[in-house]
């Protein structure tokens, strides 16, 4: 991961990372805002509650919480 000058919000996810999270937000994803953690916890959340597979969204929390940790390591 890489940060972009100019935005300190930013960073570029390595490719696994980046196609792990494009599945889990439906888009391609090169780089992501900080924002887009808390984002997919509230869609796993919000699925869970309708009755979505525990185990999934339990991945989804894990990408969350990837993010969120290399996020921190480079602010």
């Amino acid at each position: 991961m890489t940060t972009h000058p100019g935005h300190d919000d930013r960073r570029e996810l390595d490719e696994p990372h980046a196609a792990a999270v494009a599945r889990i937000v439906g888009r391609r994803v090169t780089d992501i805002r900080l924002h887009d953690a808390a984002l997919i916890d509230t869609e796993a959340d919000r699925r869970l509650a309708q009755g979505g597979d525990p185990v999934r969204l339990q991945g989804w929390h894990e990408a969350a919480g990837y993010l969120r940790h290399t996020s921190e390591e480079l602010t």
